[in-house]
């Protein structure tokens, strides 16, 4: 990552491009055991096709160590879902994520979906 700074009239720093976040970040994902379209078929078939749901959890806290007036300077987000994920073979693999946002994010005036 790259990083900058200018010096602005009077030896002032652009406070923008001169500091960084700290943040913290965590993540849970529960998967249920893959379920085999070849066995369900009765055909038998490559261990390799599956489809496999699980639920996932997401959380993360950012803030910056120097405020910034007039900015917002911390923000905590968290989201969480459902998963799928479909494969089949060594050719094709699908995933779709569907989330939530339980917390409104900061400058949002409603809570949104992901996906």
């Amino acid at each position: 990552m790259a990083t900058s700074s200018k010096v602005s009239k009077g030896s002032r720093r652009d406070t923008d491009t001169t500091i960084g976040s700290d943040g913290v970040l965590a993540s849970q994902e529960t998967l249920l055991p893959a379920l085999n379209l070849a066995g369900l078929s009765g055909q038998g078939g490559p261990a390799e096709q599956g489809l496999r749901f699980g639920v996932f959890q997401d959380w993360g806290h950012i803030q910056q160590p120097n405020a910034i007036a007039e900015r917002v300077n911390h923000a905590t987000l968290s989201s969480a879902g459902i998963d799928g994920h479909l494969m089949i073979g060594r050719d094709l693999d699908l995933r779709l994520d569907i989330c939530w946002q339980p917390m409104t994010a900061p400058g949002a005036s409603e809570l949104s979906s992901c996906m």
